[in-house]
Parts: structure tokens; C-alpha cells; sequence
């Protein structure tokens, strides 16, 4: 009798070691799983190639935080972007080269980060995407 009251009571302990660890696991990994749910658009990106042009759904990553860029915002075009910037720099597009125009987030605000080279000088804007507002503006000697 003593041996059968041994093994039911190594049973009962492993019993009561491996109940209360799995219950811990599928708490965590319903955790993750909610975590994942809560925050699973990120990381998607696509344009949406309607007739309004300039209309872009985007997640940027601006080295701080995730932002979703929303789609019945309309932004103005890459194109109409660049030109603000060479209007304020006083230059033709035919005169610059090494053309960067990225959709970006900077300043709270969703923005075309627009880098280009005019002689001996690199040029860089932001360019609200909303507004067409110069945000920022910089230009520096490359020598």
C-alpha cells in the first residue's frame, strides 16, 4: 500500500509542476499572439493606383516610430513636389542631377524628402505632402 501512495503522491507533484508551467506558456503565447493582432498592419506598404493622383497608403519608418499614413488623405504628386523645390532653389530640372524623391515621414507630418545636386552644392527639402509647404530646406558645398 505504501509503494502505491509513493508513486501517486511523484503523480500529484509532477502533476502540480506541469499543470501551473503550461498554463503559464499559453498565457504568454496568447499574449504574443494579442500583441501581434493589436498590431498587425505594420509592416504592410501599397500604393493605391486610383485616379486621384498622389493618393498613397504607406507605413514610414522614420527611426522613431511607426506612423500609417491615411488613404482619404490626397497628396500632392511627386512631380509637383520636386518643382516646389527647384522653384525655391531658383533652379530648372534640366540643370540638376542625382534626383532623390522619397515619401517620408519628418516634422509630425507626412512629407517628400527631395535630394538632388546642382554644380558643386547638394540641395535637400522636405515638402509637406498634404500642403506642398517647404518644411525644411538645406543646401551645402560638396568640395
Amino acid at each position: 500500500m505504501k509503494e502505491k501512495e509513493v508513486k501517486t503522491k511523484k503523480e500529484n507533484d509532477v502533476i502540480n509542476w506541469i499543470v501551473p508551467m503550461l498554463l503559464g506558456m499559453i498565457t504568454i503565447l496568447l499574449v504574443v499572439l494579442l500583441i501581434f493582432a493589436i498590431n498587425g498592419k505594420e509592416g504592410k506598404s501599397s500604393t493605391n493606383n486610383s485616379a486621384n493622383q498622389g493618393q498613397i497608403t504607406h507605413d514610414i519608418d522614420d527611426d522613431e516610430d511607426n506612423h500609417e499614413i491615411q488613404t482619404d488623405t490626397t497628396y500632392i504628386s511627386k512631380e509637383k513636389a520636386l518643382s516646389i523645390a527647384l522653384e525655391s532653389a531658383k533652379l530648372n530640372q534640366n540643370d540638376i542631377y542625382d534626383i532623390s524623391v522619397e515619401f517620408d515621414y519628418k516634422y509630425g507630418k507626412t512629407v517628400y524628402e527631395i535630394d538632388f545636386d546642382y554644380q558643386r552644392y547638394e540641395y535637400e527639402y522636405y515638402i509637406d505632402a498634404t500642403s506642398g509647404e517647404i518644411l525644411h530646406s538645406f543646401k551645402e558645398r560638396k568640395d
